[in-house]
């Protein structure tokens, strides 16, 4: 028995990407992220805006990832 997709398959960057080696963020849901760090001007992902502005540049940078981490 043969049946069709009702929705197309999207793609997933990690697989379809032409880069040979695919980059991430993660952990940025906590204050602080995966950075031991007290300088004022980094990037804080403590809440939605926060994550939505480092979303935003790894975007821009070309990364493929975004995994934040489970609660």
């Amino acid at each position: 028995m043969r049946t069709e997709k009702a929705y197309p398959i999207k793609p997933n960057p990690m697989r379809s990407s032409r880069n040979k080696i695919q980059l991430g963020v993660f952990s940025t849901n906590t204050e602080g992220g995966c950075t031991v760090t007290n300088a004022p001007e980094r990037l804080r992902g403590d809440d939605w805006a926060g994550n939505l502005e480092i979303a935003r540049v790894a975007d821009d940078a070309g990364f493929e990832a975004f995994i934040p981490v489970g609660r």
